[in-house]
């Protein structure tokens, strides 16, 4: 079963989409162009309040690569392979 919905706290903070898989959270934050290796606001609070969370996606312009994150991987994606997140979802 999968969902998609959004994430936001009171404060502002927000993620863009989060992907349901089989009841697990897949945060995926969405840039024009971003830094490899730097994690957007919202996805860091996001990261705090669930951090049991396996995977994030941060998808852009010009990043790609991975790194970890307390017990996290963000994957950067560009927009040419953004079309492979649906597979690392299901892993």
């Amino acid at each position: 079963e999968t969902e998609i919905c959004f994430w936001r706290l009171k404060s502002g903070e927000e993620v863009d989409f989060i992907w349901i898989h089989n009841q697990v959270p897949f945060p995926i934050e969405v840039k024009r162009s971003w830094k490899l290796g730097e994690i957007p606001d919202g996805l860091r609070a996001f990261l705090k309040r669930y951090p049991k969370t396996k995977k994030a996606f941060i998808v852009s312009g010009n990043a790609e690569g991975t790194r970890s994150y307390e017990s996290t991987e963000i994957i950067y994606k560009t927009w040419l392979k953004v079309s492979d997140i649906p597979e690392e979802v299901a892993q």
